[in-house]
């Protein structure tokens, strides 16, 4: 009861819906693949090259959708972190962070800022902005609490500004593009 007093902010996650699909799609097709295999005794090696495949794609979403997607708790003196397809969060005292900071990077339409924490050994914590609904809270959450902030970064790239021109018109292009590429194959029919 005494930390849900010393709760500064928690974050709220969006939808991970693709991740979890994603790892429902694979069990499925994991399933189906071993049942081939096991009951139906096709044992021919492309089976099994098969279920290597899965395996190994389905390693690959683990690797990317579990760092990107995290529940976060700001305590006044802690902070909580639940990865996805985690049971238990992870507790990490402010004594063992150097601080955050927000550092400028490529997010859908453009160039944003996302929140990076940085711990002692200077391993870095990525809470990506386009994954949260409350974001500004998140950043108001720690500027309220104790720990240090280590200030903004800029995106180092020369081509900054052609980043942010090709993303932003490829997020308005690309959906009017596919529309128009469905238009014309449903007037064909």
């Amino acid at each position: 009861m005494e930390d849900n007093e010393n709760i500064i902010v928690t974050a709220q996650l969006k939808s991970a819906f693709v991740a979890y699909a994603m790892t429902f799609f694979m069990v499925v097709v994991f399933c189906v693949i071993l049942n081939q295999i096991l009951l139906n005794g096709k044992k021919e090696i492309e089976w099994w090259f098969l279920l290597l495949g899965v395996i190994i794609i389905s390693y690959m979403f683990y690797l990317v959708f579990r760092p990107q997607f995290k529940n976060l708790i700001i305590y006044q003196n802690k902070i909580e972190i639940k990865p996805l397809f985690s049971l238990t969060p992870k507790t990490i005292s402010y004594n063992n962070l150097k601080g955050w900071e927000l550092f400028e990077t490529t997010v859908m339409g453009g160039l944003g800022y996302n929140i990076r924490l940085i711990t002692i050994t200077n391993k870095s914590i990525v809470f990506p902005k386009d994954n949260y609904s409350n974001y500004d809270k998140l950043i108001h959450g720690f500027h309220k609490s104790d720990l240090a902030y280590l200030g903004q970064k800029e995106f180092n790239s020369r081509y900054k500004h052609a980043y942010k021109f090709i993303l932003k018109w490829s997020a308005i292009l690309f959906p009017i593009i596919y529309g128009i590429f469905l238009l014309l194959k449903a007037a064909k029919l």
